[in-house]
Order: structure tokens, then C-alpha cells, then sequence
């Protein structure tokens, strides 16, 4: 087991992190699979120096009791929890950043067409981008979403006002 992707994914992860992804797992919005949650406590219960000796079939025994080893089943139940880890990442580097929240948020309130919210997200964002210090790529590549979000916004929403192009390609060759 201690070649397997789920094993060489949970040894990356900080031994802080264990306990949110099992947190993040016992949320039925994000994992509605025992199974995955009991192949997470067992790896967190696992020191990382015995990961060597881990064992396929005494893992697959915890997680199904008394059932007779299922190499296909525990192969699914690895994917699952790799799958989940994964989506905890990418909901801890999400929460992690500001922009990205606002930025996101304001493009789901433009795409249901929940115009006041839209604006209000925007220019949030546009106001946390300004307050960074370092003009680097990140800053032209959030600046050119930003922008690209708000042009759309206006072709769709606000015909009456000029929908300049030039707001949106100028962050974007600044960003290449």
C-alpha cells in the first residue's frame, strides 16, 4: 500500500491537515461514503514511518469487517479517498485566498444574472487586488479575470454603456 497514490498523497499532506480532511470527509455535502471515511482514519491513525508495512488486506479488514479481501473494491475506495483529498485541497486553497472567493462568487451572481451582488462582488475583488503591494503575474492574471467578468457583465446586462475591449486585452498583454 505504501506505493499507492492515495498513501504517497496522505504522506504530503501535514500532520495538521489529517484531522481537517477527516472533518472535510464527515460533511455529507463533500463525501457521502463511509468507507472512504474509515480508509482516512486509518491512515491517520497510521504513524508515517509504518506506511512501509501497511498492508492491503489488514486495511481492507478494518474498513470491511469480515468481508473477504476485494481487490477491485479497495482500489475504489483508494480513488475515492484520493478524489476527496483532492477536492479538499482545492476547498482549502480556495478559502485561503480572498480574491479568489470574491472573484469566483461574483462569477456564479453574474451567470444566475444576480446583477447587484455581481457589482457588489467585483468591485470587492477589484479593491483586494488593488491593495496588493506586488504587481506580478498573479496581479495582471486576476486584473484580466476581473475585467473579463465585467465586460461580460456589460454586454449582457448594460448595453447602454460602451463595452470597451481595450479593459479587458490591456491586463491580459500585461499579464503575457
Amino acid at each position: 500500500m505504501n506505493n499507492t497514490a492515495v498513501a504517497g498523497l496522505w504522506k504530503a499532506l501535514e500532520p495538521s491537515e489529517h484531522k481537517k480532511v477527516l472533518t472535510f470527509l464527515e460533511n455529507p455535502l463533500h463525501n457521502q461514503r463511509q468507507d472512504v471515511i474509515l480508509l482516512a482514519q486509518v491512515l491517520a491513525q497510521t504513524p508515517l514511518k509504518d506506511f512501509p508495512a501497511l498492508d492491503k488486506h489488514i486495511v481492507f479488514q478494518k474498513i470491511f469487517d469480515n468481508q473477504p479481501f476485494d481487490n477491485l473494491r479497495f482500489n475504489y475506495t483508494c480513488s475515492f479517498l484520493v478524489q476527496r483529498i483532492e477536492a479538499y485541497l482545492v476547498w482549502a486553497e480556495t478559502e485561503s485566498d480572498v480574491f479568489w472567493r470574491d472573484y469566483l462568487l461574483g462569477r456564479a451572481y453574474r451567470r444566475r444574472g444576480i446583477n447587484t451582488n455581481f457589482l457588489r462582488k467585483m468591485d470587492k475583488a477589484i479593491h483586494h487586488l488593488e491593495q496588493q503591494p506586488l504587481r506580478n503575474g498573479h496581479y495582471h492574471l486576476f486584473r484580466y479575470l476581473t475585467e473579463r467578468e465585467r465586460y461580460e457583465y456589460r454586454v449582457l446586462y448594460d448595453r447602454e454603456t460602451p463595452a470597451d475591449l481595450s479593459c479587458v486585452t490591456g491586463p491580459l498583454q500585461s499579464f503575457f
